[in-house]
């Protein structure tokens, strides 16, 4: 993944890389053959994940590995944010563009519009609340953008 960082002393904007899935092995694992051992016999492993049933190996379904593997192409799990939480929240949320609240917030489920972003990246926006339209302030991992 790649990682926007600020140097400490001369302030300027650093692309950096790093391991996404740091100290994990993924395996095809023969599951008529045990494979603990061989997995624990590599540099670096300490722990081999499994079920929580019988200790029985857990194989993740391959849609799932695909999803995170697209994911990753797409630069998903990128952090390259501005400087400010502000520019950040500034970027994702663009005055005028819809978005809903996500289920951990008491406006769950409610949508509305983007009115601006504040300063620590808290944003302005007008929610639609029972028939009506009120003026919110909710900070950005409350929400997300929904297509138009």
């Amino acid at each position: 993944m790649k990682k926007t960082i600020i140097h400490h002393r001369t302030k300027k904007q650093l692309d950096r890389h790093f391991k996404l899935f740091n100290r994990y092995i993924f395996m095809a694992v023969d599951p008529s053959r045990q494979a603990s051992k061989s997995a624990r016999d590599c540099d670096g492993v300490e722990e081999v994940l499994r079920s929580a049933k019988d200790g029985d190996w857990y194989e993740i379904p391959r849609h799932e590995v695909v999803m995170v593997m697209m994911a990753q192409r797409k630069g998903e799990f990128n952090d390259v944010s501005p400087k400010s939480k502000k520019d950040a929240s500034a970027k994702r949320f663009a005055p005028g563009s819809r978005l809903q609240v996500r289920s951990n917030h008491s406006f769950s489920g409610f949508y509305g519009n983007v009115v601006n972003v504040k300063g620590r990246g808290i944003v302005r926006v007008m929610l639609e609340v029972f028939g009506r339209t009120i003026p919110v302030e909710i900070a950005p991992e409350y929400i997300e953008p929904v297509a138009a």
